[in-house]
């Protein structure tokens, strides 16, 4: 997900909605540092992403901590925010397990 998100937003230079914490929360990605540049090649790895949280500076009881905006977020950050969509109240068919990105098309 992060990867395709980081794609789209080399691609067009427009922030990449994100849906955080199993589909209950959204993040927007504002940038990324990766291993490789995503208009030259599918292999990379995003290794920090800048996320615009709107919940910031509230904390939430169940997810950690919201970031300042635009603070950069390594690995671990990631993976602990970023889960595949799992509502209680689903089941949403083409959504489980999936990560789901609002992604801007080009121009």
């Amino acid at each position: 997900a992060l990867r395709a998100a980081a794609t789209a937003l080399r691609e067009t230079r427009r922030p990449v909605g994100i849906l955080a914490w199993a589909g209950v929360h959204s993040w927007v990605l504002t940038g990324y540092t990766a291993t490789a540049d995503p208009a030259t090649t599918q292999k990379f790895t995003v290794t920090t992403a800048r996320v615009i949280d709107p919940w910031y500076p509230w904390v939430s009881t169940r997810w950690p901590r919201s970031e300042a905006p635009n603070a950069p977020r390594d690995a671990a950050d990631l993976k602990a925010n970023i889960r595949p969509w799992k509502l209680g109240s689903g089941p949403y068919e083409g959504r489980d397990g999936k990560y789901l990105l609002v992604v801007p098309l080009a121009d």
